[in-house]
């Protein structure tokens, strides 16, 4: 599987990929987003540590929406750590059931819901174009860091928009693992390169 991923299949994918990005956001997943320097309320977030077909996962949500979904890469307690400076105000409470329906939709495409599942997206008006641009970006799909600068009118900026994508707090469902470069390399992933290339497999089998 992670064989048959070659440099010359992802350039392949990527060319016959081309527009993608003009379609509409993931009808599953309904977006709602929030300015870094926006609210200085404390939300309470519920976080739950879940297994994956590609390893555990520490997922937390706000009352209006999934906030957070990253691999664990070291242990509990550092995800927590990085999920708590991402939201330093908030009041966390281990709680996995409110996180579940968003872990099944992740790693369970066919899964239906009979409403979309609200994320919240918390960042810089740059961050959160890049973000709704991801959500355009189709399984089985694969697009350019260059031609996702295009699509969020930032043609010259592709290395900021990459530093968009590996900034993204949503793993899976917000898919940054979509994006790669223009010869095929994947680039790096927040949860490391050999996971985005077995995301990859899974998704393009």
């Amino acid at each position: 599987m992670l064989s048959d991923l070659t440099g010359s299949r992802l350039r392949r994918i990527l060319h016959d990929s081309r527009g993608v990005l003009a379609g509409a956001p993931d009808p599953r997943l309904r977006c709602l987003t929030v300015s870094v320097s926006g609210s200085k309320d404390a939300p309470a977030l519920r976080w739950g540590r879940h297994d994956s077909p590609f390893g555990p996962v520490l997922a937390a949500a706000a009352d209006s929406g999934l906030c957070w979904l990253n691999f664990i890469k070291t242990d509990t307690d550092t995800s927590l750590g990085h999920l708590a400076r991402a939201w330093p105000e908030a009041r966390l409470s281990e709680e996995p059931t409110a996180t579940r329906d968003a872990i099944a939709l992740a790693f369970e495409p066919d899964h239906q819901f009979a409403e979309p599942l609200p994320l919240l997206l918390r960042g810089t008006a740059f961050q959160l174009a890049v973000w709704r641009a991801l959500l355009r970006i189709p399984r089985g799909a694969l697009v350019s860091y260059g031609d996702l600068a295009a699509a969020v009118g930032h043609a010259k900026a592709a290395r900021a928009t990459g530093s968009a994508v590996g900034s993204n707090p949503v793993s899976v469902l917000v898919p940054c693992h979509r994006v790669i470069g223009t010869t095929g390399f994947p680039f790096n992933y927040g949860g490391g390169p050999e996971r985005k290339k077995a995301l990859l497999a899974w998704e393009l089998e």
